[in-house]
């Protein structure tokens, strides 16, 4: 889980509702397949896929730019998954 407390103070803001909870929720992220579509695994256990390319999320939250796509994308902004290409940093 990526804490929130030190990003904000790093960064001198709040987070907007749906980005902070795309950081403090459970969530395990894996490259579901290359070419950027990952696998997003919630606790309680409900999958979705995200292609962080395309923008889409299987998920029924029918706004764009969702809490998992989020969460993949900050992920990748950390290193703690594949690059869309499959390499591991």
């Amino acid at each position: 889980m990526i804490d929130t407390t030190t990003h904000r103070l790093a960064h001198g803001i709040t987070l907007p509702g749906r980005t902070q909870r795309a950081l403090e929720e459970p969530m395990a992220v894996t490259l579901y397949k290359k070419g950027g579509v990952y696998q997003v695994r919630k606790q309680d256990n409900s999958t979705y896929l995200v292609d962080i390319v395309n923008g889409t999320c299987t998920c029924p939250d029918p706004h764009d730019h969702d809490k998992h796509q989020r969460r993949v994308e900050r992920e990748l902004e950390l290193d703690r998954v594949p690059t869309i290409g499959g390499s591991i940093p």
